[in-house]
């Protein structure tokens, strides 16, 4: 990488490293970028969004911690990821939108569908996901309340 590079080259390029720390502070770096306006939103939940794949947890987990900063974008493409083939990735779109908090109100019925489905025992982590995602949800969108009802135990 050379010295005039731009940053987000520079994330880029981090985000993919073979080292985990250095993902983490990528992912970081993204965050900060995106708060002081040199990146827009949507292109640092794109660069991080994708880390939720990761196969080292501490990195799926800073994403999740980020993208619980980046507004709308991130739940949009965090309710796409519910119905992903990975569990893990699953489990980590529900983080994401239950630290969204307002942001995922949008997506309450998805939330609300993976919290309520009957599962098999391999699953019962995504839907212990769904059910803290629901319960964050509850303090700031009304409509939680009207999901609740519909789930079956």
């Amino acid at each position: 990488l050379n010295a005039s590079a731009g940053p987000l080259a520079v994330v880029l390029r981090g985000v993919e490293h073979s080292a985990s720390s250095v993902r983490r502070s990528a992912i970081a770096a993204s965050l900060r970028l995106a708060q002081d306006g040199i990146l827009t939103s949507q292109q640092v939940v794109a660069i991080i969004a994708a880390r939720l794949e990761d196969s080292i947890g501490s990195v799926r987990r800073a994403s999740v911690a980020a993208l619980g900063h980046l507004g709308e974008h991130a739940a949009t493409y965090a309710a796409a990821k519910l119905v992903h083939d990975k569990r893990i990735v699953r489990i980590a779109a529900l983080q994401v939108l239950g630290a969204l908090k307002a942001f995922a109100a949008p997506h309450v019925a998805a939330v609300a569908a993976v919290a309520g489905s009957r599962v098999s025992t391999m699953d019962a982590r995504v839907q212990i996901a769904g059910l803290k995602a629901l319960g964050s949800l509850a303090t700031c969108v009304p409509a939680v309340k009207d999901y609740v009802s519909m789930i079956e135990f």
